[in-house]
């Protein structure tokens, strides 16, 4: 249990400083939308569904991996903290524009949704290349 803990523990540490970077990187760029955040989030929801199929029954990958890079590194990376955060900067704090926000928030779940579902097929189709 303690390694599981630590292989989770290293790989949200990795995936936070990979978003952290992302996120300041992204301010010079698109100071009012948290586009930054966005890429991560959608980021994180694609390889959470490639991860996912790639350990599951038979797959090439060992279960542990995906305590590593989904749950810890991909989790890390993704948060829904910040994901609240920026829509209520958007809709409230600081800048009061409702349909960016609203947008914004609607945008990050549906992608995530379907890009977990891409994440999903892309590793099915890594798994049968690898039994031929």
């Amino acid at each position: 249990m303690l390694n599981q803990m630590i292989l989770v523990f290293l790989g949200g540490a990795i995936g936070a400083a990979m978003r952290e970077t992302m996120v300041l990187a992204g301010m010079n760029f698109h100071n009012h939308f948290p586009s930054a955040i966005l890429v991560a989030n959608l980021t994180a929801a694609f390889f959470i569904g490639l991860v996912t199929e790639l350990t599951g029954k038979n797959g090439p990958i060992e279960r542990k991996a995906q305590l590593f890079y989904s749950t810890g590194m991909m989790g890390g990376m993704s948060t829904f903290s910040t994901l609240i955060w920026g829509t209520l900067v958007l809709l409230v704090l600081e800048q009061h524009q409702i349909w960016v926000g609203i947008t914004y928030l609607g945008v990050s779940l549906m992608a995530g949704l379907a890009l977990v579902q891409l994440g999903l097929r892309f590793g099915a189709l890594l798994r049968e290349s690898k039994v031929e």
